[in-house]
């Protein structure tokens, strides 16, 4: 039904940063002080490798996201879902992995997500830069399955 993957090429910009200033360190600092920036480095482009691409899709059964490589992979069942609309949670929520006073929020760009409340009242919002379409297939799915619901029921 929908499938999208975002490239977060601001948070891998950010990510460069401390990258790049370890290897200025190695070609200019002394070998026992360049290696905590040399770390510092290696971890910021772990960080970058890990979340700064997010894919999100909806199939008859499910929402499904994960970062990079498959890494974090959640689902929610659209059986279990209440409602979604798009939100804008607060600016100093950031990219990646994150707890807000809303719920769980998975972003790598943008400051806009979709917010997917299920029966449970749990709240997780999934930043895309097509919000649109993914609403509408989370809706989609969510009618599809109620309507199977009830044609099994009788």
């Amino acid at each position: 039904m929908y499938r999208h993957t975002q490239i977060g090429y601001a948070m891998m910009a950010f990510g460069l940063i401390p990258a790049a200033i370890a290897i200025r360190a190695l070609w200019s600092w002394p070998a026992r002080v360049a290696l905590i920036p040399l770390i510092v480095g290696v971890v910021a482009l772990a960080l970058i490798g890990l979340f700064s691409v997010l894919t999100v899709s909806v199939d008859e059964a499910a929402v499904r996201w994960n970062f990079a490589l498959g890494l974090f992979e959640r689902t929610i069942a659209l059986g279990a879902v209440a409602d979604a609309r798009i939100v804008t949670p607060p600016w100093y929520a950031g990219w990646g992995i994150r707890w807000t006073l809303d719920g769980w929020l998975y972003r790598v760009s943008g400051l806009r997500a979709v917010a997917i409340r299920t029966h449970d009242g749990r709240t997780t919002c999934l930043g895309t830069d097509e919000l649109d379409r993914l609403l509408a297939a989370i809706l989609e799915g969510v009618e599809a399955v109620r309507a199977q619901s009830q044609v099994t029921r009788r």
